[in-house]
């Protein structure tokens, strides 16, 4: 990879990312985000991953220059989008819940929204975005989360109700994962029921 492009993932990677750092980084190395290695982690990988922690600001950068980048997959075919929803899920509820840690700066449900918005804007469904075993941002957002902010699993099912229909190779739709979890919001479950009740009745591949 291109040695500029190593300091910028690492300059993403910092505990606390300055925007300052990014934007002349950015500025000193024009099309830097341009033809961005197919396959490989891309830095809304990064920045989305700590969505809460993150300035903002430094999300509106990139997508001003590369916003094509947002659903590009990685190696294993995971999106930005699905780390976004995996990240947001467990940063928004230690944000609503303090002193869960760890406890984010910036709401993660703002630009998270706002993130959706542009998606949908763009025409891109969410179901269709999937990684290499079959899962969507929805099955990241409850599987990978260890607590599974509910305001967050309900603006993704909102966003785009086909994601809970969505199983991924081993037979899973959404609602498996959601049983699996240890901590579990009541209206949560109320609403992927509600809103797929069939995935009630579909045992996955195992049975």
């Amino acid at each position: 990879m291109d040695p500029n492009r190593e300091v910028l993932l690492g300059l993403l990677k910092r505990e606390h990312p300055r925007f300052q750092d990014l934007d002349q980084m950015l500025t000193e190395n024009p099309g830097l985000l341009q033809d961005w290695p197919e396959g490989t982690a891309n830095p809304f990988h990064i920045s989305l991953s700590k969505v809460g922690f993150v300035d903002p600001l430094i999300i509106y950068l990139l997508l001003e220059q590369a916003e094509g980048l947002l659903t590009a997959p990685d190696a294993l075919g995971i999106t930005p989008v699905h780390r976004l929803a995996e990240a947001a899920a467990h940063f928004h509820y230690c944000f609503a819940n303090p002193p869960a840690l760890p406890t984010p700066k910036y709401n993660p449900i703002d630009i998270f929204i706002e993130l959706l918005d542009l998606l949908t804007d763009r025409f891109i469904d969410l179901a269709d975005l999937v990684t290499k075993e079959g899962q969507t941002p929805l099955h990241f957002a409850v599987s990978m989360a260890r607590h599974a902010s509910a305001d967050v699993l309900s603006a993704l099912i909102d966003e785009c109700p086909r994601l809970l229909s969505v199983r991924d190779l081993y037979g899973h739709y959404p609602i498996h994962k959601l049983a699996a979890k240890r901590f579990i919001d009541v209206k949560t479950i109320e609403k992927f029921c509600a809103e797929y009740p069939q995935a009630l009745l579909e045992p996955d591949l195992v049975g």
